[in-house]
């Protein structure tokens, strides 16, 4: 082989290794990030629901003190059940490019029901200026419980006008790329074998690098939005976001190495086969 045709195709293989690297990178993260039910489970299984009704209770409960009122009025006022049916209606929103509307009627009704319960035990008499205060105080809680569901409504219905975009665009470069890739492949396999595997250890130490550089420069586990158990979820998200590119570096380095051996055992044999012939 000569000089200009090897050099050619150790170039061909650095392109190869580029669109393998960014063929898995799309897929990845159209599985993990773009992925709705994949989303519903990430933020399950990081125990989001559990931790933002701790973070709302706390809140609610910060509302009750200047009100005069006990924090029994906060009594299965909120339920982890709803927040993760609050929550999955936002998902399923930022998915379907919906508007998000969520319910709080029966928030209201069991705080308006715990309110006049306890007016009653302790015999309040409620003015004109109390009813509106209790009004307020009941806005504040309701306020507090979407504030912590939706953060920033306009962002989030932003986002959703987007992701169908991105998914669309994600499935037709991820096409033309793996075309590209097969078409290289196939000159490699004619041209330079071992250049071949190269490209494919090439993709794999990348991913690979990527998941040791993430976990030391990085610091992916100091990422701090809006509040801790959100932040809790997203780390949770892009750690696993990160095993999976480091699972597919592992592979894509073993898949390598191992054409390069068996490539370079064929020869060897045919070598020798060779020298017996001559």
């Amino acid at each position: 082989m000569s000089v200009a045709k090897k050099a050619i195709s150790y170039i061909l293989a650095e392109i190869v290794s580029i669109l393998m690297i960014s063929v898995i990178l799309l897929i990845t993260i159209n599985s993990n990030i773009l992925s709705k039910d994949n989303m519903k489970k990430s933020f399950k299984d990081s125990g989001y629901y559990y931790n933002l009704y701790g973070i709302i209770q706390e809140s609610a409960e910060n509302e009750v003190m200047p009100s005069g009122f006990e924090e029994t009025v906060l009594d299965n006022v909120f339920t982890e059940e709803k927040i993760n049916e609050d929550i999955d209606t936002v998902i399923d929103c930022i998915y379907s490019n919906k508007k998000i509307e969520i319910s709080t009627e029966s928030i209201k009704q069991t705080l308006d029901a715990n309110i006049q319960k306890e007016i009653q035990e302790k015999e309040y008499i409620v003015s004109d200026e109390a009813q509106a205060s209790i009004n307020e105080f009941e806005k504040a809680i309701i306020d507090t419980y979407t504030n912590h569901i939706t953060y920033s409504e306009n962002t989030i219905n932003s986002i959703g006008g987007h992701i169908h975009k991105i998914q669309s665009l994600i499935k037709i470069f991820t096409i033309i790329l793996c075309v590209a890739i097969i078409v290289l492949l196939v000159v490699l396999f004619f041209v330079n074998k071992i250049a071949l595997g190269i490209s494919f250890i090439i993709s794999g130490v990348f991913f690979v690098a990527l998941n040791l550089y993430s976990g030391t420069a990085v610091a992916v586990n100091n990422i701090l939005l809006f509040n801790w158990a959100f932040s809790k979820t997203i780390i949770y998200i892009l750690n696993n976001l990160l095993n999976s590119l480091f699972i597919a570096g592992m592979v894509l380095f073993l898949i390598g190495i191992t054409y390069i051996v068996i490539i370079e055992y064929i020869n060897a044999k045919l070598f020798v086969k060779y020298k017996k012939v001559n």
